[in-house]
């Protein structure tokens, strides 16, 4: 028996060269039919056992269960408007073993609109304007990214 196998961080497989593929049973994300037709001409078939998710019912990886985000813009004039956002995302984890969690969090965003021409307007946004501490994504269970600090954000259009 000849065995190839993979361990990355999102599954663990072992192709056995001498065997014929999996492909009579229903395997959510296994391999679809056509590399089935191929694997069976020259006999490789692929092993589904086994994952990097202890339990076997694993949530997807920085994928919250709950996520919200609301902005609204109020024309104060018709020259200036204020606009004030809200993100909010629940809990999540950083990989597929589910063995470390990112916390949920809610950030406050707002900006301020003035137009300077018909064709010209200017805009201020202030992202995080109560300073939370969050974080937003992960690049495994232990390299985890903080979201940014309170910014301050200058943009100027012109149409034409």
């Amino acid at each position: 028996m000849n065995d190839v196998s993979t361990d990355t961080p999102l599954a663990r497989a072992t192709v056995d060269t001498d065997a014929r593929p999996i492909c009579n049973r229903k395997i959510i994300g296994g391999p679809p039919r056509a590399a089935c037709a191929i694997a069976d001409l020259i006999g490789v078939a692929w092993d589904t056992t086994t994952t990097a998710c202890p339990g076997g019912d694993c949530e997807v990886p920085l994928v919250p269960r709950h996520t919200a985000s609301l902005w609204n813009r109020y024309d104060v004039t018709r020259s200036l408007g204020l606009g004030l956002g809200v993100i909010a995302r629940s809990k999540s984890f950083t990989t597929i073993n589910n063995q470390v969690k990112l916390p949920g969090y809610t950030r406050v965003d707002g900006a301020l609109f003035y137009r300077i021409t018909e064709a010209g307007e200017a805009q201020i946004n202030v992202e995080n304007i109560l300073g939370a501490d969050y974080f937003p994504t992960a690049n495994a269970d232990n390299n985890i990214a903080p979201g940014a600090p309170t910014t301050l954000r200058g943009t100027i259009r012109v149409g034409f």
